[in-house]
């Protein structure tokens, strides 16, 4: 248990990678998503054959991933309001400062645009600053994508708790974790077969909680297969998401069974896939150096600000008249988003979580 707990606290740079690759998908998906571009040949990120907003899934498997390393302290009596303290305050800052920029950003879109009036309330604008507006099934999120933020918070309080319970009554954690999965299970097949939606039980939780612990129970396994099969789990797992694609391509009936359906076979079977295949020794050992620490480190800023980014970024080109349905003009996009990302993590996101830092250590006194 030692060793284990010891090897799951050493950042895995090859993760980080993932997370950066996946996140230029998903700015690529909303570029296109919001100028309507599609390109005769190659990927079309929206409007195409495959829906890749299911990237976000991804993000949860990778986060409950991680997050398990957090057992051992949470069963050594870490309390809960440090531990979601903790959690909280990493994200706060960045939720509020990219919050606010993104309603400046609307706000001159649709002046440029001549789209209408301000469409949020006060309620929708102060819960999704906080991040809770999911847990509270708020309708029209302020910066939508921080979606993903919001439940990956609530996440956390199911796995801690998860945890906590299951060390009251000698179980194995693991059980835990599997009950709240299939919680979500539950929670999406309502949502999917009779529209039950309302606060703490939705469609977005329940996304969420599937695929968060899906990473959550992937961890064992991963660090077992990756020490014992070497290559053998690169070959395996990346063989599983090649023929997976191949079969998308070829569209079978039963692997293309509606939404539903490709939506199971991504948080059982492909993204575990993807996630054991960049946590498999040989690809960790390609990415073992410091500098690809810097692709996670900006992953998360070019998250928070992408799409403030790309109404500014539509603005400026339809001042200067060049058309934003474009190839290059997504490059750009995405261009423009590193280099306000990297700008952003040294100037406003470490500075702020300082501040923030001093915060929590102050409530936690209090506490």
């Amino acid at each position: 248990m030692g060793e284990g707990a010891k090897s799951s606290n050493r950042r895995v740079y090859s993760l980080d990678v993932l997370k950066f690759l996946a996140i230029v998908i998903i700015l690529f998906h909303h570029f296109q998503q919001e100028t309507h571009a599609t390109f005769a040949f190659g990927i079309n990120w929206c409007y195409g054959s495959f829906y890749w907003g299911y990237l976000v899934e991804l993000f949860f498997v990778i986060s409950g991933f991680v997050t398990f390393r957090y057992v051992n302290r949470i069963q050594c009596d870490t309390a809960f309001a440090p531990f979601f303290l903790k959690k909280y305050t990493r994200f706060l800052p960045m939720l509020i400062v990219a919050g606010i920029g993104y309603l400046a950003a609307n706000l001159l879109y649709r002046t440029v645009f001549e789209l209408g009036g301000f469409p949020f309330s006060v309620w929708a604008v102060a819960s999704s600053l906080l991040g809770i507006a999911r847990w509270l099934n708020t309708s029209l999120m302020v910066n939508n994508p921080t979606w993903y933020i919001s439940v990956l918070l609530l996440c956390y309080v199911y796995f801690f708790f998860a945890v906590r319970i299951c060390r009251k009554t000698k179980t194995n954690p693991v059980i835990g974790f599997f009950v709240v999965m299939q919680f979500g299970i539950v929670m999406s097949v309502f949502n999917d077969s009779y529209g039950l939606s309302f606060p703490f039980f939705n469609g977005y939780i329940a996304r969420g909680l599937i695929s968060f612990f899906v990473g959550v129970l992937l961890y064992r396994p991963a660090a077992y297969l990756s020490e014992k099969c070497g290559r053998g789990l690169t070959f395996v797992s990346g063989g599983v998401v090649l023929v997976y694609v191949l079969l998308y391509v070829l569209k079978p009936s039963w692997i293309n069974g509606g939404s539903g359906s490709l939506a199971y076979f991504l948080y059982f079977i492909v993204f575990p896939c993807v996630v054991l295949f960049f946590y498999s020794k040989p690809v960790q050992g390609l990415f073992d150096s410091r500098i690809f620490a810097g692709s996670g480190a900006i992953a998360y800023s070019m998250y928070m600000w992408h799409i403030p980014i790309l109404f500014v970024f539509l603005c400026v080109l339809h001042w200067l008249g060049i058309p934003a349905d474009t190839r290059m003009a997504m490059y750009a996009f995405l261009a423009c988003c590193i280099v306000w990302s990297l700008f952003s993590r040294r100037f406003l996101e470490k500075p702020i979580q300082n501040a923030f830092a001093g915060i929590e250590a102050a409530v936690l006194e209090v506490i």
